[in-house]
């Protein structure tokens, strides 16, 4: 830019330092523009604003299509990109099991939430969750055999019933209610 100044200096009408000058300049405001649109862009990530980044990414690589700061950033957007959507999965499948083990579907939700514990081994909610489901579907599953051993005991069939009931013992050795 300067060597195109001082040949103008020299003399205003020579038209190479004219085009030599005007193809700086525009390469200056080129970079200039690059740099705006990559700070706007990295702005915009760490608002979380992903969809508004990656569009001012597509104008910098219009610009310049090897810049690798841009090419890095649109790398990183993606990534957290499916990030998000795998949370968002994540969630949906949670609230599933949720919704299976509120109406007491506990073998369907037990079975959604190891699937989900294969994706994700370290939710801690997914491991509450299981949890949860598991010791409910023992409980459901010894008041079961609760009542059966009831009904066993009120006709009289008292073998079946002590069966019933020394399987339940093995299964809930400290239960109270099992062994009464």
């Amino acid at each position: 830019k300067a060597e195109a100044q001082a040949a103008l200096q020299l003399d205003s009408t020579y038209q190479p330092a004219r085009e030599m000058l005007a193809e700086v300049e525009g390469a200056v405001n080129r970079v200039r523009e690059i740099d705006k649109k990559l700070r706007v862009s990295k702005q915009h990530v760490a608002e979380g604003s992903l969809t508004d980044a990656d569009r001012q990414l597509d104008d910098v690589l219009a610009l310049d299509a090897d810049n690798a700061q841009a090419q890095e950033l649109r790398r990183q957007i993606r990534e957290e990109v499916a990030r998000r959507e795998q949370r968002k999965q994540q969630a949906e499948a949670i609230r599933q099991a949720r919704e299976l083990w509120s109406q007491q579907r506990y073998a369907e939700c037990i079975a959604q939430l190891l699937e989900l514990q294969k994706q994700a081994p370290d939710n801690t909610e997914v491991a509450k969750l299981l949890e949860t489901a598991r010791n409910d579907q023992a409980e459901v599953e010894k008041q079961k055999k609760l009542a059966e051993a009831r009904g066993l005991l009120g006709n009289q069939k008292y073998e079946q019933a002590r069966n019933v009931l020394l399987a339940l013992q093995k299964g809930f050795p400290q239960d109270v209610a099992v062994e009464n």
